[in-house]
Formats: C-alpha cells, sequence, structure tokens
C-alpha cells in the first residue's frame, strides 16, 4: 500500500512539473516542449502502473477504491505546496520518499 501512494505521490508531481507555470516555480530554465511532454508522459504511465499496483495488491473493487482514496488527499497537497510554498516541493518529495522507507 505504501508503495503505490509513493508511485501515486511521483507522478502527481511529475505530472504537475509538465507544466510551465509549476516548472518556473521549482527551476529558473525554461521548460522545453519535448522535455515537458517526456515529464507529462512518464507522470502518466507512472498513474497508471500506481492503478495496477492497487488492483493487483488489493483486488479490483478494494484497489479502485483505496486508489481514490490515496489519490485525493495527495492532490490536494501538491496543489497547496505549489500554490504557497512551490520551492518546497522537491524537499517535500524526498522527505516524503524518506519516511515512506521507514
Amino acid at each position: 500500500m505504501q508503495s503505490s501512494i509513493l508511485i501515486i505521490y511521483l507522478s502527481l508531481v511529475l505530472i504537475s512539473l509538465s507544466y510551465k507555470k509549476y516548472y518556473k516555480k521549482i527551476n529558473k530554465n525554461e521548460l522545453k516542449p519535448r522535455i515537458s511532454s517526456l515529464i507529462l508522459i512518464l507522470g502518466s504511465i507512472l498513474l497508471i502502473f500506481s492503478v495496477y499496483v492497487c488492483i493487483n495488491n488489493l483486488g479490483s473493487s478494494i484497489g479502485l477504491a483505496i486508489w481514490f482514496f490515496a489519490l485525493t488527499p495527495l492532490i490536494i497537497f501538491i496543489s497547496l505546496v505549489l500554490t504557497y510554498a512551490g520551492k518546497l516541493l522537491i524537499p517535500l518529495s524526498f522527505l516524503f520518499i524518506l519516511i515512506n522507507f521507514i
């Protein structure tokens, strides 16, 4: 379960960083369209993979319910961090990864 939450979180971070608006909050460089597309595709693949992990571990009905249950607060958390403290997204991501492995 923890691994699927981590995969969901990383996929949402990648999807949000594929947008120029949020990428500029993290990085001063300009986001190239090719890199933006690559980040978006990678984030989408990870999000689909997280659905597979949840369904594989918990079954189809409970797995999808848990996936949506985990997706909602993570979307709210990432949107609040990007809105109010965009520079903290990467350090918070590393902290989240460390907490997940403990």
